[in-house]
Formats: C-alpha cells, structure tokens, sequence
C-alpha cells in the first residue's frame, strides 16, 4: 500500500467492447476495504511493506509522482477522456516517461524545461545534489527539469486540481513538506534515479501474458468470441495511444525515440501490476503502480512463490524481505489507520483471461462455468480436489525446503511451520 508520507522504504487491459459495457470497470481492481477504520478484528491490518508515495505512479491519487505530473507531455495524458485513454494507458505512459526521463536528460541536456531559467540559485543547487551516489547528468540534467517540478505553490496546485482533483502534492516532498528530501529538486532527482534503475527490473515481453499479445491466428483460437473481440478493441486503443501520444514531438522531447515494443512492454508491465481502489471515506476511484512487484524475487518466467514461516513466538511488527520472503504469524496484529487496506475478490477465470490473459482451469472461484472453456461437465475439475491438490503440493513443499536447508547445515526445527502457496 502507498504509505501517506514518507516511508521506511522504496522499494494485464482494455478499453474493451462497445457500449454500454465498459470493460475499464473490470479492470479497476478491488476497493477499499470500507471498515478500515472501525474498530474491531476487521480494522486490523498488518503492514507488510510502505512505500513513500512520491515514488508511487498514478495521476488520481493526490501526492504521487509530482515530477510526473509537471510534465508537459504526460498532463495532456493525463487530462485526455477516459473513453479515449484508459487509465492503462495514461499510467503506461508516465511509467515510460519516468523509466526514460533520467537517461533522455543525461544525453541531452538542452531538453530540460525552460522553467529552469527562471530559478538559477534552485538549478545550481540541484546540479551539485547526488541521490544514490549517481548525479543526475551534472547541473543542466537534473536541476532544469527539477526547478519545473510543478511542487511549487504557483504550479503544483493547479496541476493536481486539472489532473487528480485532489490537493498539491508538495507536502513529504520538497522542502518544508514533512521531510523526505531537502529540496524539491532532490526530491524530483531521487524519483527519476529510482525509476532508471527500476526500469531494468521490468519483465521482458516474453514474460507478460496480456492478451495485448495475442497474435490474430491466437485469437481466432479462442472459444470466446466476445473475449476475442474485447481484445482486438484493447489491442486498437493501445496503438492508438501509442501514435497519439508516445510518438508525439512532444513526448520524444522529454523521454526520447520510444518503439513499439518498449510501449507495448509498458502497457503490459501495467496491465500485471497495477491495480484499482476505491477511497475509503468517499468512495471515489483510483488507479497507481506500486513499485514493490518486481522486487520480490522477480526472474523472467520465475512462479511466484511466497513462503510464511513462524519465526518465533513472540510478538514481532515488522517483516524483513532483506534475505528471504516471510511473513511473521502473530498477535495482536498492528492497526492502521493511514494506509488504504485493500483486498482481492477471487478472481474468476474469464477475469483472469481479461485482465492477465491466461485462465485457471478448474478455477473453484468460478461462479458459473466459463464460455471459453468448452468441455463436458465430467471433465471439470472439482472443488475438492483443487483443494487436495494444493494441500499434496504444500506438503510436498513443506518436505523439499526442509530437505533444502538440512542440505546447507540448517536443518528446520520440529516447531518451525512452513507453507507455500504457488499462484
């Protein structure tokens, strides 16, 4: 979850089928937990990782990337209509844009915005600024896109009014804002080095599973015919965006030459890790990237596997991912009442096909049987033995990662716990 402030920290889509369905509500993700805040067992969360938002991508939650939104390319993004560019698009493009921007400047730094003319001192002070031992480009690089970050009182504001709707995003970020960074110029520097090298962690196209990659030969494969059409319409808007906005003067001004691949890349990258939430006091939508996905044990067609295992019994509040994924099992849980608390419905396999392009057969959360998957009552498989099967596997797991760690001279002790889940 995005953390309010400055944090401990850093850490598939469609425009869809024809009216009146808009396929964009499919893909918003899951709300907010309403009762958050109450009081009670269903108040409690547990944090298991904070993220400072200014490092947080989205142009609907108040406080993300302001260097971002003060880009001239990408505001026209972010102000276009809805029914024009989904919000996979507009947060595809300012994750593009922030990947790129760091190196695009260092090549060229005449590209910096003319904001930096009029703030000589701030510019000076942000070329000689290093975040992450790396400057950025020397002091036309990062000081002339910084001293335009758009934090400022006469451009942040008005910014996040005609893009968010929410307030200026300075607080946390510049200075005088709660504290992350000493300047705004530190600030925008430190998110365009995090992005560059954020960026190299990114799945390659071989490994997203869209259906923004389906072939045509692929497509007419597939039994459902409405999915197919859904996704030569998501397939149309993608292009769409990318003539329209990414081969822009424009946005080739501010992040360079950009190809097909690398945009389709971005747009996948988006579709797999980017989610939707509602607010919780007034229930209005939203839609960020997180940077946390690709952290956690990413390798190109890796399964995501996540191990729970009781450290010990007494109480523990914070959960290390430095060495190894685990998840400390005790009580009482921590409360939090800043953070958005999300949760995921059980997806169902046309969801699954829609949003990440691939199905669970015999998906126990399947409410009513799939129109793509055109077999026989008695060859689907039952409840109980999905369950079976996933209790076979997370024994046999059980036996492997003990059998593993007596291998290394660490053999598990009889009251330590394991459980995998493989997704």
């Amino acid at each position: 979850a995005p953390a309010h402030g400055p944090g401990p920290g850093h850490n598939p889509g469609g425009a869809g089928p024809a009216a009146p369905r808009n396929p964009a509500d499919d893909r918003s993700g899951s709300p907010a937990r309403p009762d958050a805040r109450a009081g009670g067992p269903s108040g409690s969360a547990l944090t298991l990782l904070s993220v400072p938002l200014g490092l947080c991508i989205s142009h609907e939650v108040p406080g993300c990337c302001p260097p971002a939104l003060a880009s001239p390319a990408l505001r026209a993004v972010f102000s276009a209509p809805a029914a024009t560019t989904p919000w996979e698009v507009a947060l595809a493009a300012a994750l593009l844009w922030s990947c790129r921007r760091a190196d695009h400047l260092r090549r060229n730094p005449s590209h910096a915005h003319p904001h930096a003319a009029r703030q000589p001192a701030a510019a000076g002070a942000a070329g000689s600024s290093s975040v992450g031992g790396d400057p950025l480009g020397g002091g036309g690089a990062g000081a002339g896109y910084d001293a335009g970050s758009g934090v400022c009182a006469s451009g942040g504001g008005s910014s996040r009014a005609a893009v968010g709707g929410g307030p200026a995003n300075g607080a946390g970020w510049g200075g005088g804002g709660g504290g992350g960074y000493g300047t705004q110029q530190d600030g925008a520097a430190h998110y365009l080095r995090f992005w560059e090298g954020y960026g190299r962690l990114l799945p390659p196209v071989e490994a997203l599973t869209s259906l923004l990659f389906f072939s045509e030969r692929e497509l007419q494969e597939l039994q459902d015919a409405d999915l197919a059409a859904e996704a030569r319409a998501w397939q149309a808007v993608v292009l769409d965006g990318y003539d329209r906005w990414i081969a822009s003067p424009e946005f080739r001004a501010e992040a360079g030459e950009v190809s097909l691949q690398d945009w389709l890349r971005a747009v996948g990258a988006v579709e797999s890790r980017a989610f939707g939430f509602k607010d919780a006091d007034g229930g209005r939508p939203g839609h960020a990237y997180i940077p946390f996905f690709c952290f956690a044990n990413y390798q190109p067609g890796a399964p995501t596997l996540h191990v729970l295992r009781r450290q010990q019994e007494a109480p523990m509040h914070i959960v290390s991912i430095s060495c190894q994924p685990f998840l400390s099992l005790s009580d009482p849980l921590t409360r939090s009442f800043d953070l958005p608390a999300l949760h995921a419905p059980p997806p169902a396999s046309r969801s699954l096909a829609y949003q990440y392009g691939f199905v669970l057969h015999g998906n126990p959360y399947d409410r009513l049987d799939w129109g793509g998957l055109k077999l026989d009552a008695s060859c689907r498989m039952r409840r109980d033995w999905v369950h079976a099967a996933a209790e076979r596997l997370a024994t046999e797991a059980g036996v492997c990662e003990a059998a593993r760690e007596a291998s290394h001279g660490r053999a598990a002790t009889a009251d330590e716990a394991s459980l995998l889940l493989a997704c």
